[in-house]
């Protein structure tokens, strides 16, 4: 959800306060504004102030995630789908905030299955014979050939999908 800023924090809060009631999320995700080499502007430092303010009032938790090319990412999704200036400009904002949350999404759904590889990997570090290969130890999907997720292969060659939903392609022998 975009929230259209009233001007005031308190009306923005009394806004946000309302929402977090009606839908009872788990977490408020709030785009960081970094420069392009990744430094925080002062821009960067208004939000962290804000979300401080948002803590001390919320009790839901709140991560601040970079929003570097969200805005750019929107608009060439809207470009692609041929929408004109004007209706991009109606709602780049929405379009964007979609994009954030789905990268937030993504880095969270990334670093809980990095972390439970680690806990699994910890858990058989004393093993002298533990898998590394995606396929050897079930971490990951076969494609078989011919099945409704198959993907044009050479063959004699196996095309996995990884726990994150990457592709590689190894020998099949």
């Amino acid at each position: 959800m975009v929230l259209q800023r009233a001007g005031s924090h308190v009306a923005d809060h009394k806004a946000i306060g309302k929402i977090i009631a009606e839908y009872e999320p788990d977490v408020i995700v709030v785009g960081l504004p970094l420069s392009l080499n990744g430094s925080e502007s002062h821009a960067a430092a208004l939000v962290r102030a804000e979300v401080a303010e948002m803590e001390r009032a919320f009790a839901v938790p709140i991560v601040l995630h970079d929003e570097r090319f969200t805005t750019a990412t929107a608009h060439a999704s809207m470009i692609e789908r041929k929408m004109t200036a004007q209706q991009r400009r109606q709602v780049v904002d929405k379009v964007a905030a979609a994009v954030l949350l789905q990268n937030w999404l993504d880095a969270e759904s990334y670093r809980r299955n990095a972390a439970a590889a680690n806990s699994i990997n910890q858990g058989s570090a004393n093993a002298d014979s533990a898998p590394t290969d995606p396929v050897e130890s079930g971490s990951a999907n076969v494609i078989e050939p011919g099945s409704a997720n198959s993907i044009e292969q050479e063959p004699g060659k196996t095309t996995t999908r990884s726990p994150l939903g990457r592709l590689s392609e190894r020998d099949a022998s």
